[in-house]
C-alpha cells in the first residue's frame, strides 16, 4: 500500500519499514521488494550490496522476480547483439535486464536441487556399474572364459559365485560349473567348457 500509494499516500520510508519487518520474518516477496528499494534508492540510498543480499534471500526461497534479477539466461544474452566483455556492455546488459528484455535463468528450489543431485549421482553410479561390467567382460575374454555365452547376466547370482571361486584360485571347470543355480544346472556340461580358461595373477588382480 505505502509502496505504490494504494489507498494511502505513497511513502517509501513507511513501505521500507514494513517490508523490512516482513523480510526479516522470511517473507520472500517482501525480501524481493526490499531488494528493489535498495537497488533503486527508494527510501534509502542506493546500495548494490544491500540489494543483492535481499535478492539472494528471496531467490533462495524460489521468488521468481529475485531469481530473474540475479541470473540472466546466458544463452539468451549470447544472442543479443554487441560484445559482452567490457564495462559499457555490462552496464547495457544490466539496463536491459532491469527493463525485462533479457530472460532470467531458471533457478531450482532447494528441493529440486536436492532431487537433481540425487538423480545425477544415480546416473553416475549406473554408468560406473556399466563401465566395470564391461571391464570384467574384457578380462574374462582375455582369459578365454566364455561365461557370458552361457549366462544371461554376468552380474547374476550364479555368475558371481563362479567369479568368486575363480578369484579364490579355483580352476577345475567341473567344480566351477557345479556352483550354478536354478535352471542353468542343466547346462553344467556347456558351462564347464565355457569356464575352462587361463587366468594369470595379473588378470586376477584386475
Amino acid at each position: 500500500m505505502y509502496y505504490k500509494g494504494n489507498g494511502v499516500p505513497q511513502n517509501y520510508a513507511e513501505a521500507l519499514k514494513w517490508f523490512r519487518l516482513a523480510a526479516t520474518q522470511g517473507h520472500a516477496k517482501a525480501q524481493s521488494n526490499l531488494g528493489v528499494m535498495y537497488d533503486e534508492g527508494q527510501g534509502v540510498p542506493e546500495d548494490d550490496a544491500g540489494a543483492l543480499k535481499w535478492y539472494r534471500l528471496a531467490a533462495a526461497q524460489g521468488n521468481a522476480s529475485a531469481q530473474f534479477l540475479l541470473v540472466g539466461n546466458a544463452y539468451h544474452i549470447k544472442t543479443v547483439p554487441g560484445r559482452k566483455t567490457d564495462v559499457k556492455d555490462a552496464e547495457w546488459i544490466a539496463d536491459l535486464l532491469r527493463h525485462g528484455l533479457i530472460r532470467g535463468s531458471f533457478i531450482p528450489t532447494p528441493a529440486q536441487r536436492h532431487l537433481r543431485d540425487l538423480t545425477r549421482y544415480r546416473t553416475h553410479v549406473v554408468e560406473e556399474r556399466a563401465r566395470l561390467t564391461n571391464r570384467l567382460q574384457m578380462v574374462l575374454e582375455d582369459a578365454n572364459v566364455k561365461l557370458a555365452s552361457v549366462v544371461t547376466d554376468i552380474r547374476g547370482t550364479s555368475a558371481r559365485a563362479i567369479l568368486s571361486a575363480l578369484v579364490a584360485g579355483e580352476t577345475n571347470p567341473t567344480v566351477l560349473a557345479d556352483l550354478t543355480l536354478g535352471r542353468r544346472r542343466s547346462k553344467r556340461a556347456i558351462l564347464a567348457q565355457a569356464v575352462a580358461g587361463r587366468f594369470t595373477p595379473i588378470m586376477l588382480f584386475c
